[in-house]
């Protein structure tokens, strides 16, 4: 988002830093903002010329709202496998326990939250038809998150009203994130984009209900960034050096154009493949592969295939990744972020901006 013409601004580096040439002595307000993450707060500057390290309060992008913040509005769907509540408690969008996870009976949650749960696991928020059968309140969110959960609590993607609805929300600006097993949530509204493959198993049917492209065993994988932003931003937490994605249970065989939007013009549609963030080999164990009848010294373990990847629908994007994102099937309570933790982050407030030329109906 471009500051107004005259109002003096930058962009910061990869690591935050930045500079800003202000008047003297002046009341101002400071605005920092990436995506729909925004903080505004009232600064008067020096009387004096020189260089001044501003206050990190002032520059750091709120994790909840309060006068002078802005967070997107946000719907978790809970998921059996991956809790990805408790990475938004670790970046302060939620009270957490004493487990590194969210303190669910706090009652003290930045987002809202839906139950995508199996009947014999515990079970979080409003249930998920409230959500999936009112476009209303879809539309009320910025972004929609999508747990990884078992393959049969997807069944409402067989449904073609909620795929519409899916796709109206990402037309409409929505940022719609699904890991793993969430596959059909992506696949379905959107088949034209990914194939997904099952290489130990010769192959699975795609796009129908139940899925059966979604598989294990799961492995991890030493992780390429692809995107010079994200592999910057890395580089600067310190993260990009050994890179691996954790827990990768289904696997992208490869990427095909798909509509993105329709020409103002003309009415045509765009077409343009995937964004392409992080990719990595499959990386199975030799007793893995021998058990699938394939012979381990044949196996081709150099090749790349994409982890993590992106496309948009108007202005809105749709997000996937083959991998948990917590990195585990029990979940995300262990201390800090890890580092396909901090993508997640960096995707969300990059994503909540809307393309270069957005397209229109």
């Amino acid at each position: 988002m471009s500051a107004p013409l005259g109002v003096p601004s930058t962009i910061s580096g990869a690591d935050g830093s930045f500079e800003l040439e202000l008047p003297l002595g002046k009341p101002l307000f400071l605005v920092v903002q990436k995506g729909n993450f925004r903080r505004t707060r009232a600064l008067v500057t020096p009387g004096a010329a020189g260089d001044y390290t501003i206050d990190q309060e002032l520059t750091t992008l709120p994790h909840r709202l309060a006068v002078g913040d802005h967070i997107p509005r946000i719907a978790l769907v809970y998921g059996d496998h991956d809790h990805i509540g408790d990475v938004l408690a670790k970046a302060g969008l939620a009270k957490m326990d004493g487990a590194h996870g969210v303190d669910w009976g706090s009652g003290q949650l930045e987002f809202d939250v839906y139950d995508n749960s199996g009947p014999d696991q515990p079970q979080h928020g409003e249930p998920l038809s409230k959500l999936l059968d009112s476009a209303d309140l879809l539309m009320s969110y910025d972004i929609v998150l999508f747990a990884c959960s078992y393959n049969a609590n997807f069944a409402f993607m067989s449904k073609p009203e909620i795929q519409q609805r899916l796709r109206d929300f990402v037309w409409a600006g929505g940022k719609l994130y699904a890991s793993d097993y969430a596959m059909p949530v992506v696949e379905m509204p959107w088949s034209s984009f990914l194939w997904f493959d099952d290489p130990l198993h010769g192959g699975c049917a795609e796009n129908k209900f139940p899925p059966n492209c979604n598989h294990g065993p799961p492995f991890d994988s030493p992780a390429s960034v692809i995107d010079s932003g994200l592999s910057s931003w890395l580089a600067a937490q310190g993260l990009l050096a050994g890179l691996s994605t954790k827990e990768n249970w289904n696997t992208i065989g490869g990427i095909s154009v798909g509509v993105v939007g329709k020409d103002p013009k003309s009415g045509a549609d765009i077409t343009a493949p995937p964004k392409v963030w992080l990719e990595g080999p499959w990386t199975y164990s030799s007793s893995q592969i021998q058990s699938a009848g394939k012979d381990p010294k044949a196996w081709d373990a150099s090749a790349h295939h994409p982890a993590t990847v992106s496309w948009s629908h108007n202005c809105g994007r749709v997000l996937y990744t083959t991998y948990h994102t917590v990195g585990s099937t029990q979940g995300g309570k262990h201390p800090g972020l890890l580092p396909q933790e901090m993508v997640l982050f960096y995707l969300l407030m990059e994503l909540t901006l809307c393309q270069d030329a957005p397209v229109v109906k």
